[in-house]
């Protein structure tokens, strides 16, 4: 594991394929048209999908399509420089919060993605 890098726990009934990383990379989402839905950091992030936090009245539902514009920081990526991914990520899930002003998605990505992190 990189520097920086915080591997989440590895419970032995974990449905999910890939390992989970607490790491807050900067995060744009996009509609089909292009229009910016959100600006965030994500809670967590794997090369599968992400988790992250947004304003309720982002206009983000369950299954929506999105484009998305993710930036892995340089430390966790293991590089000088932060690293850029442009993709397409399908909503999941979409959790309301205790605050009535924000909701938690989780985004799938359509292609799972080499994020420079590791296990190991």
């Amino acid at each position: 594991m990189k520097q920086g890098d915080r591997l989440m726990s590895q419970d032995p009934t974990e449905r999910r394929r890939y390992p989970r990383f607490e790491l807050a990379c900067p995060v744009e989402l996009r509609d089909s048209t292009g229009q910016v839905l959100a600006q965030t950091e994500t809670a967590n992030v794997s090369h599968g999908g992400f988790l992250a936090s947004l304003p309720s009245q982002a206009g983000i539902t369950l299954e929506d399509v999105l484009s998305i514009d993710l930036l892995v920081p340089p430390d966790a990526a293991g590089a000088g420089q932060p690293r850029p991914y442009a993709c397409q990520g399908k909503v999941v899930r979409v959790q309301d919060l205790d605050d009535p002003e924000a909701k938690v998605v989780a985004v799938e990505f359509l292609q799972p993605l080499d994020l420079g992190l590791n296990d190991t």
